[in-house]
């Protein structure tokens, strides 16, 4: 059983007070300060070599700068690529999307300037946050500072080994939106819930009630372990008042789960959703019984948490545990369901709470500063090389396909002239390259992007549209709306008006009119 929460303060309090009174706030200012070095290279390096920082350091995350640079001009979550489709169901949570892009147009910041904030911000935010929860159970400055450099610069497995080619991954929490912003809420629901364990009274509970239910409007990786853990903590509390508050909570919560729940069966239903789910995994329905990455290292994490239990007692790791042990369930349902959910990414909202048990599992060894001090340097000075070597490679790569990764800087003056010449909404077709990013940086839909895959729309006119931009399609071959050709060939299309044309930048905007019968909505 858990202890109650007055011996939980009790315990709490008497490891507080040898260590913690003797150490420095400082040292967690410390960490924080490190983070934001350490994650300040990718924006240093840029500016010292080209006086700009580039909007895009990732291909994978074009879809949530694509998103909320919808909601930033008033669109939806629809399909921000594919006109017609803003009323289309959505199945991806939006929660994160649509604070950022309010956040962005509350400060009247520009999208590109908010994002380059937003990759420095949210890894020191996320530092914070780790030390704050370490510090709520009563361990030292010095290793809650360690919590939080552990939890942002620990590299992924995947960065252990020396890949010479391949796109830059960057540490875990530069990465735009996702998993920076899911995981400072997942946090927050953390330390809510830990409130809630400490001091159970309505108000902490009524606060947990409610940050565990916004996480139900993340993705699933994080309200599957949050809300099973909280419901877990009630369950082994042997405290009454604890048991009655967090059920209290665990209630607010599933009651805020509800909409969730109504829109996911009215998807389950949608024939067009189903077809998005099967196409683009997302929820991912793909079968598979073969463990999935980091489920390993998440295993070893819970055996170590549960040895240390088994040893000697520890208020940090208790409450802790439940949280390893509902994910390990959850990471390894394929075997029994042969249907993959993309376990890896459960490691984004675990790593920060390994780093709280870890340095839980130090002092409980009585580990002496030196070695967690030399570690922590190690691995912040792993976490600049790596931010050093992936910069430096996309520095490369944006030298050898300039439109895939800097369009902004490839051609500025077409990109204002579509904002201020065409309407909103209006239909650009261009090359592959230019249009998987285009609707970051202006008002435009376009007639197909990569990443238009993974919103709901037809299979049928998905693939139609694939079809019609590999082919290098004339107009008349088009099937769906364009209004718009954008060439950066340096020659303008003919059979329509030239509404622009750019020679240093080899651009050319015509307007065109095809609008097909299938246009605008396609076959559904």
């Amino acid at each position: 059983m858990l202890p109650t929460p007055i011996a939980a303060r009790s315990q709490d309090a008497a490891k507080r007070s040898p260590e913690a009174a003797s150490g420095s706030r400082l040292w967690v200012a410390a960490a924080i300060i490190a983070v934001l070095i350490v994650y300040a290279i990718p924006i240093v390096l840029p500016i010292v070599n080209a006086g700009r920082v580039q909007p895009v350091k990732m291909k994978d995350e074009t879809i949530y700068l694509v998103r909320v640079a919808a909601l930033l001009r008033g669109g939806t979550l629809g399909n921000p690529y594919l006109a017609g489709h803003d009323s289309e169901p959505t199945y991806m949570p939006g929660f994160s999307e649509r604070v950022l892009a309010a956040s962005a147009a509350g400060l009247h910041v520009p999208l590109p300037d908010f994002v380059i904030a937003l990759r420095l911000l949210q890894p020191g935010l996320i530092c914070a946050l780790v030390a704050a929860l370490a510090i709520r159970f009563g361990l030292s400055y010095f290793l809650s500072a360690a919590a939080g450099l552990l939890a942002t610069v620990s590299p992924s497995s995947s960065q252990l080994v020396w890949h010479p080619l391949g796109d830059p991954g960057y540490l875990r929490y530069f990465r735009f939106l996702s998993p920076g912003t899911h995981v400072i809420f997942f946090l927050i629901a953390v330390l809510a819930v830990c409130w809630c364990w400490q001091r159970p009274r309505f108000m902490p509970s009524a606060i947990a009630g409610l940050a565990v239910g916004a996480t139900f409007y993340l993705p699933i990786f994080y309200w599957a372990i949050i809300w099973p853990a909280a419901v877990c903590l009630c369950l082994l509390s042997a405290d009454r008042q604890q048991r009655r508050w967090l059920a209290f909570a665990a209630l607010i919560a599933a009651i805020l789960a509800v909409p969730v729940a109504n829109a996911s069966l009215h998807n389950a239903m949608n024939p067009v959703v189903q077809q998005t789910l099967h196409r683009w995994p997302t929820l991912m329905l793909l079968p598979g019984r073969h463990p999935e990455d980091m489920q390993v290292p998440l295993l070893l994490s819970v055996v170590m948490i549960a040895a240390v239990l088994a040893w000697r007692s520890s208020v940090p790791l208790r409450f802790l545990a439940p949280f390893f042990v509902v994910a390990v369930p959850v990471l390894f349902q394929n075997v029994l369901t042969n249907r993959s959910i993309q376990a890896y990414h459960f490691v984004d909202p675990l790593l920060p709470l390994a780093a709280v048990g870890a340095v839980a599992i130090f002092q409980c060894m009585r580990l002496p500063q030196n070695p967690v001090l030399l570690l922590c340097i190690v691995l912040t000075a792993g976490g600049a090389v790596r931010m050093t070597v992936d910069e430096s490679r996309l520095h490369a790569l944006i030298r050898q396909e300039p439109y895939v990764w800097d369009l902004p800087a490839v051609m500025p003056r077409t990109l204002r002239a579509l904002e201020q010449s065409t309407s909103a909404g209006s239909v650009v077709l261009s090359s592959n390259d230019i249009m998987e990013t285009l609707p970051i940086f202006t008002h435009n839909t376009v007639y197909y992007a990569v990443f238009a895959r993974q919103h709901v729309a037809p299979d049928s006119e998905i693939n139609t549209r694939e079809a019609d931009t590999e082919q290098r399609p004339t107009l008349h071959t088009l099937h769906y709306r364009v209004d718009y050709l954008l060439t950066a060939s340096g020659e303008c299309a003919g059979g329509g008006d030239i509404i622009f044309h750019d020679a240093q930048e080899h651009t050319c905007i015509t307007r065109v009119s095809v609008d097909h019968s299938a246009a605008t909505t396609g076959a559904k």
